[in-house]
């Protein structure tokens, strides 16, 4: 009948991606809001963290001595726009990355899930390690060449050496250049430049993630206050858990990038750790780590607000 035929296309139509976009049209919209207005501190991170591979490839003269000097010297250097640079390179991996990382739940929804009560602590830990972490590398391996892309330009700054001929000037145009330089001097392995260690980051933030929460839970039920703190306590301690590893993956991304400056010699990430710590000192790993937390901060703030 008409009324069948017309029920059978509505359900059809129910099942188009298009309720699904929508669902998450409102969340991506708002985290590009946050995105753009935490532009500024995530670029002074990622400054921080690389500045010995600005100073080797004679881009900058000396290091920044703090997080408000960093600040500063882009200012100067660059402008207030400067603290914006691969914002929409940014956004881009983190809503192609978000959406990869929807369909992947909903993919790998169930697999190795285990009950806590039942099958044990253990395994349960261990289930739920594997599934977000096949899900976050999942959504990861489909864009990290935007990740690349982004380091290499947000970390780009214009030469501060007077003896260069591209004094003042950035090492990359935009985004079509940054490619361009990219393929021209590693290939198709440049874009994929860190990405094991990205897989690692991915199961050792999980890891303490989990933990973190487990162990806050184990102290008790308090009030709202109290679990929002808690989470932003959990949420920092998982990210700086993960920031030495992230440093080494972003210095063997701009390291590898250009054909100046010393090279770190291997392709291992332990060894290039090794080299860093053994040269500049552990805390060298550490570098950016208060503006991590202050992202961390802002972060939580972010999603206390929109929830």
């Amino acid at each position: 009948t008409h009324r069948d035929l017309a029920a059978q296309m509505w359900s059809g139509l129910a099942s188009l991606p298009w309720l699904w976009v929508n669902r998450y049209a409102v969340g991506l919209g708002t985290s590009t809001i946050f995105k753009l207005v935490t532009a500024p501190i995530e670029r002074v991170r990622l400054l921080l963290s690389v500045q010995k591979e600005n100073i080797k490839g004679k881009k900058l003269d000396k290091p920044y001595s703090s997080s408000w000097d960093c600040l500063k010297h882009t200012t100067r250097s660059e402008g207030f726009r400067g603290f914006w640079r691969a914002s929409t390179l940014a956004i881009t991996q983190y809503i192609t990355t978000s959406l990869a990382y929807a369909y992947a739940t909903q993919l790998f929804y169930g697999f190795l899930q285990f009950n806590k009560r039942r099958h044990g602590y253990i395994p349960w830990l261990l289930g739920n390690v594997f599934q977000g972490s096949i899900t976050s590398i999942y959504a990861t391996t489909l864009f990290y060449p935007l990740e690349v892309l982004r380091v290499r330009m947000a970390a780009d700054i214009p030469c501060e050496d007077d003896d260069e001929e591209d004094e003042g000037e950035y090492q990359y145009a935009g985004v079509l250049d940054t490619i361009k330089q990219t393929w021209k001097l590693e290939g198709i392995r440049g874009f994929y430049r860190g990405f094991a260690l990205q897989c690692g980051t991915v199961v050792m933030y999980r890891v303490a993630y989990l933990l973190g929460f487990e162990i806050a839970r184990a102290q008790g039920k308090g009030s709202r206050f109290g679990a929002m703190f808690t989470g932003y306590l959990v949420s920092v301690f998982a990210t700086l858990a993960v920031h030495p590893m992230e440093t080494v993956r972003r210095r063997r991304i701009v390291n590898t990038g250009s054909d100046r400056g010393e090279k770190f010699g291997s392709n291992l990430s332990v060894v290039v750790a090794w080299k860093i710590v053994r040269k500049e000192g552990v805390g060298a790993l550490f570098q950016g780590a208060t503006m991590t937390v202050l992202l961390s901060a802002a972060s939580g703030t972010f999603r206390t607000l929109v929830s």
